[in-house]
């Protein structure tokens, strides 16, 4: 019975979603997490057709798997679309295992949400379509067309930016379907100006009211905007990416990410076309030389070599650059850093200053940042992992480790980093991919402590169970055991008396009567102590109010109560846990309250029955009431999760304690 009580609890109180299906996928069963996902309150879903919910195309792969999960009871996998209520998409994982409910068996269906999995794999599948695609702009509107439609923007512009100008030209602007280049216009008073100062910036709402003075906000009535920097290969930037809508951003964390995705590519295939400008550029000067200086052959051919020998410097400079972008496009995510094998960083991601609050400068000035911002007790094994990477026979590996911000928050970074070759073979570096998994640790944690909790409720119960066991074995040893040895030697008695009288024998025989009749007591007494004959036979008010009258004559508490108005039926489950916890709100009053008067009434509000004990007790400090150590207050929550109800404890210093038992019903009769 505990291991089926520890399932629910799981069940109700897993941070993931799922759903507990008969062997016609009607839905018997879901958590909060589970409901939230797709948008719905849990009685919408409660008696519905799982499937019903999958989008119609999706519909053959689910019943696949449930199928195959039926036929072998082996647990299966599948990803399908399930639609919300709001029209919104997503993309879930099933895991679909055969668990026991019952008398019978039923399905447990866990739902992962890989939404933004997909999502990201779409942004990875078009830019592996895209690769250094020449001095034409395909590139750009193809990538400006994608921005538009991916993040439901009305206004995409891809913009370059000459070193230290303040003047930014469009290199492809996209605007409800049409596309326009070549456009110049000041970073004053623009967003534009704001993404370039700050790397990456957003601004969710009012957009053209922050920024009167931007002629494009104000003729298209934008709304929202948001904008990323493009780095070169100097660390500088030379280009930006901005998106603007009309409407408000619902998700900027969504638009951030896709920015971010895409915009080392972008800066590659921008810094790319520069450089080809260049050479092109470089070619024509020097044709235009040689024409113009053939009087000067020797001083052109000097020119010329010199001229060549700048090109190849630039071309390989192009390809460098090519290889840095494409390994960090390659796995972009978060914070990503590049190190040599001397041990300095050759790139660090702008996101850098977002998980740390340091710079990508304050990163390449000092290599060593990475274990000063380390948490203390972590520093020595982040040290020691840093110089063994540094070893290029050091394959892939992965660590989690603690940092300190900036700002002095602790966070954790789950690390993983790899050795890095040229198409030579040349081991050139290490890179490394730093996430932000500081909500996974807190998730976690919180499972750890869960699982102690319910250990400790476990001992409890097994100790309870093990002191009424001493308790019944003690009391049929000394009250049942003694009368059973009086009544042997009565009877023995009797049977060696051949010549006793009528009278003296009738004596004898109302002795051990009255013995029977005492044992006869004792047995009614112990098998009421453990479940008394009144809960059965006459409900469970009743039985409250007897337990209560037993409660006053053993304590001399004075007990205020009245129930008689109470008409409610309860299940047969429902009157055996509320007596349970009616039980040990008593043993606890006795135990740690030391009050002398008790109240108990029940009323309904707001469709619940409300059954409420208070004492004029102690009472206890409002930290004592969740913590782990409060095995019976955890046991009574756990009786009342049972039966759908909860259990609701107030208590003051010198104050009393307040307990509210709330069980939803759809009709309670009180007069």
């Amino acid at each position: 019975m505990w291991q089926k009580q520890t399932q629910s609890d799981v069940f109700d109180y897993s941070p993931h979603g799922y759903y507990r299906l008969n062997n016609v996928e009607c839905i018997n069963q879901v958590n909060g997490p589970g409901a939230r996902l797709l948008g719905y309150e849990r009685e919408v879903l409660l008696n519905r057709t799982f499937s019903d919910f999958i989008m119609a195309e999706d519909r053959p792969i689910f019943r696949t798997s449930w199928s195959k999960l039926m036929e072998t009871w082996d647990h299966q996998v599948c990803e399908v679309r399930m639609a919300r209520p709001d029209g919104e998409r997503l993309w879930l994982q099933l895991d679909l295992i055969v668990a026991e409910t019952g008398d019978e068996p039923g399905i447990l269906i866990s739902l992962t949400d890989v939404t933004l999995q997909r999502q990201i794999e779409n942004i990875q599948a078009f830019l592996q379509g895209y690769r250094m695609t020449g001095s034409n702009n395909k590139f750009f509107h193809a990538l400006a067309a994608f921005l538009a439609r991916t993040l439901s923007m009305d206004y995409i512009c891809i913009d370059r930016i000459a070193e230290g100008s303040s003047e930014a030209q469009t290199v492809a602007v996209y605007f409800d379907g049409h596309f326009e280049d070549n456009i110049k216009y000041k970073l004053e008073d623009t967003p534009c100006g704001q993404a370039v100062s700050q790397a990456i910036c957003c601004f969710p709402s009012n957009v053209r009211k922050l920024f009167p003075k931007d002629a494009v906000l104000q003729e298209m009535g934008a709304e929202s905007y948001a904008g990323i920097t493009l780095w070169g290969s100097n660390s500088r930037p030379i280009g930006l990416i901005a998106v603007i809508g009309r409407r408000p951003l619902v998700d900027t964390r969504w638009t951030e990410t896709v920015l971010k995705q895409v915009s080392i590519l972008t800066a590659c295939e921008l810094e790319h076309r520069q450089m080809e400008e260049e050479i092109i550029q470089s070619h024509i000067e020097l044709e235009h030389l040689v024409k113009a200086r053939t009087e000067e052959l020797q001083n052109a051919i000097v020119q010329l070599r010199n001229e060549i020998k700048i090109r190849r410097q630039k071309e390989k400079s192009l390809t460098v650059a090519e290889q840095k972008y494409r390994t960090v496009a390659d796995f972009t995510y978060d914070w990503e850093t590049w190190i040599s094998p001397e041990g300095k960083f050759l790139y660090v991601s702008p996101s850098c200053q977002a998980i740390t609050g340091y710079t990508v400068e304050e990163f390449c000035q000092n290599p060593s940042l990475v274990i000063q911002i380390t948490h203390p007790e972590d520093r020595e094994f982040v040290h020691t992992h840093y110089h063994d990477k540094l070893n290029r026979s050091v394959g892939a590996c992965s660590i989690d480790y603690r940092i300190i911000t900036r700002n002095g928050e602790e966070r954790w970074i789950g690390h993983s980093c790899q050795p890095v070759f040229d198409d030579k073979g040349k081991w050139i570096g290490q890179r490394g991919s730093n996430r932000d998994i500081t909500e996974r640790k807190r998730s976690e944690r919180y499972l750890i402590d869960s699982r102690e909790q319910l250990q400790a409720l476990t001992r409890r119960i097994e100790d309870l169970a093990e002191e009424e066991r001493t308790r019944i074995a003690r009391e049929i040893h000394d009250e049942l055991g003694h009368l059973l040895t009086s009544l042997k030697f009565d009877i023995e008695s009797i049977s060696n008396k051949s010549d006793g009288s009528h009278d003296q024998l009738h004596q004898e025989l109302a002795s051990v009567t009255s013995t029977v009749d005492n044992l006869i007591h004792t047995v009614r007494e112990i098998a009421t102590e453990l479940r008394p004959g009144i809960l059965d036979h006459l409900g469970l008010i009743p039985a409250l109010e007897w337990q209560l009258e037993q409660f006053r004559r053993r304590t001399s508490i004075c007990c205020e109560y009245d129930l008689s108005a109470i008409r409610e039926v309860f299940s047969g489950k429902e009157t055996t846990v509320i007596y349970r916890i009616f039980q040990e709100i008593l043993t606890n009053i006795v135990r740690h309250a030391s009050a002398d008067k008790i109240t108990v009434s029940a009323e309904r509000k707001n469709g619940y029955f409300t059954f409420i004990t208070v004492d004029n007790g102690t009472g206890f400090e409002e930290n004592g009431i969740s913590s782990p150590r409060s095995l019976g207050l955890m046991g009574m929550r756990e009786r009342a999760l049972s039966i759908g109800g909860e259990i609701d404890i107030e208590s003051e210093l010198g104050k009393g304690t307040r307990v509210t038992l709330l069980l939803r019903r759809e009709q309670v009769g009180i007069a």
